[in-house]
């Protein structure tokens, strides 16, 4: 038997797919790790358009060309998980990179304060820049269907100018990338100090009821040993290593810590809200531990 996370991840491994060719307007695939936990929204949930089911929302809004004249939904970025203003430099300026290609589109605040930014979005629903804030080297719109567009095909959401002037009003779920070749490095950088992987198990969608379990990286662990009598987990061996902002877990056909022959393994992305399976909590996120 698996345990919970290995049928989370391979839920979440399963379901990550582009769109058909004849609708992928994106130069390549949706980044595996985007920012502020839009890789954990893993569905179209709230597009009412028809797609493929195994699509998540970032491929849907952002490159499938079926979903054009649909946008996330309103206000996503206010959701428990996601939380945008929680993950902004209150200090400074924050980057938002393509959610496919990871080219720098737009960063804000600026000539404003960091206040009516979010009073800008807020108003809206949805991120809005001003034009200072535009990276207009790959940023594109349309005049007459008021589309945004980056340099990699990726679309990003709706040109509406208001009484202040031009303002694009844009998806965080296509401007959730990680900076092109960022992503891997910075997780084999920070490898070395990495020591345990905390999972945080829910009774919902990662709000309520938590339960924390703290396991090894890059070492074998038995699940029944280190949380005797607990549902929560199957019976088998298992090890994780990081893999490029996921975490790899590889099952064995022992049950003793000795980690004997691997049976399978499965990818679970960091940082993200997975689920629902089964009771008692079916929702969880996985998060690294680092050294100091």
């Amino acid at each position: 038997m698996r345990s919970l996370l290995c049928l989370i991840a391979t839920f979440v491994a399963s379901r990550a797919r582009p769109p058909p060719a004849e609708y992928d307007t994106c130069s390549g695939p949706v980044q595996s790790n985007l920012r502020y936990g839009i890789s954990g929204r893993r569905t179209s949930a709230g597009v009412p358009v028809k797609t493929n089911k195994d699509e998540s929302l970032a491929e849907v809004v952002c490159c499938d060309s079926r979903a054009l004249a649909f946008a996330e939904p309103q206000f996503l970025y206010q959701a428990p998980d996601i939380a945008l203003y929680s993950k902004l430099n209150a200090n400074g300026t924050t980057t938002f990179y393509d959610s496919v290609c990871g080219v720098a589109l737009f960063e804000a605040p600026l000539n404003r304060t960091l206040a009516e930014f979010e009073a800008d979005t807020d108003e809206h629903g949805w991120p809005s820049f001003r034009p200072a804030e535009v990276k207009t080297e790959h940023v594109f719109f349309n005049e007459t269907t008021t589309l945004v567009t980056s340099s990699c095909g990726t679309h990003l959401g709706t040109y509406l100018p208001d009484d202040a002037g031009p303002r694009w009003c844009v998806d965080l779920s296509c401007v959730a990338g990680e900076p092109a070749g960022a992503a891997t490095s910075r997780l084999d950088a920070a490898a070395g100090a990495a020591r345990t992987l905390n999972t945080t198990m829910y009774a919902d969608e990662c709000e309520s009821d938590p339960k924390v379990y703290t396991t090894p990286l890059g070492a074998c662990y038995s699940p029944p040993t280190l949380f005797p009598g607990d549902d929560q987990w199957g019976s088998f061996d298992a090890r994780d290593e990081l893999a490029a902002g996921a975490v790899r877990r590889a099952f064995f056909d022992t049950a003793d810590g000795s980690c004997g022959a691997e049976t399978d393994s499965v990818r679970v992305p960091l940082d993200s809200c997975v689920g629902p399976f089964g009771k008692p909590r079916p929702w969880g996120t996985l998060r690294v531990v680092f050294e100091g």
